[in-house]
């Protein structure tokens, strides 16, 4: 098998099994075999909430609302994860109303919302998908504050989930001041990537890691 072989995905997911309590490396460039897999990937959104506008452009929702559709699309699970809202509001009604319907009943059936009110929502966010069967493999996360609740939530899953592998995507994160100093010290692990969102119109890297 040629290594043009495996980026065209032709070996099956699972010739590429990972041992419980190992995690995936991914490549920042690609997708690993397991994510590309449809319903394999569980998206958090963090606080995309009106009390956190000062961080949230236009081109950052917009960001965010490609990938609610393409979780929908993949079959993903989807949570929203809210701080305080009946300070902070709920989730802009351009990304929930792809979810809801007009009287807030669900009508994507892999989707939840989940309450915090501090930084780090990891803990909600697991325990939402224990509850309901979500994929606790493979995560994705978007949101705002990247250098707050962004990164304190992504680290949250990564200790309570042995062999989770997060992939943040860049154009759905933002904060509120000193951009380039947040995005430098945004923490990354062989685990722990940031990608564009152009990483899903890329051949999928079909050969799996794993680390300790």
């Amino acid at each position: 098998m040629s290594y043009q072989d495996l980026l065209k995905g032709y070996i099956p997911a699972s010739a590429f099994s990972v041992k419980p309590g190992r995690r995936t490396v991914l490549d920042s460039r690609f997708l690993s075999v397991g994510e590309d897999q449809d319903g394999n990937v569980t998206l958090a959104l963090v606080d995309m909430q009106p009390g956190f506008k000062d961080a949230i452009d236009k081109a950052t929702l917009d960001a965010a609302e490609r990938q609610i559709k393409l979780a929908m699309r993949r079959g993903w699970a989807i949570v929203l994860v809210e701080n305080a809202p009946w300070d902070n509001g709920r989730t802009y009604p351009q990304l929930r109303k792809h979810l809801m319907d007009g009287r807030g009943n669900w009508k994507y059936n892999r989707a939840c919302t989940v309450i915090k009110t501090t930084d780090g929502g990891g803990a909600q966010v697991i325990k939402a998908c224990r509850a309901y069967g979500y994929p606790l493999q493979y995560f994705r996360v978007c949101g705002v504050y990247l250098d707050a609740c962004v990164e304190q939530t992504v680290l949250g899953i990564l200790k309570r989930i042995p062999g989770a592998s997060v992939r943040c995507i860049r154009e759905a994160m933002n904060t509120n001041y000193l951009h380039e100093e947040a995005w430098e010290s945004f923490p990354t692990r062989p685990y722990l990537v940031v990608s564009s969102e152009l990483v899903d119109s890329a051949p999928c890297l079909s050969t799996t890691r794993a680390v300790a």
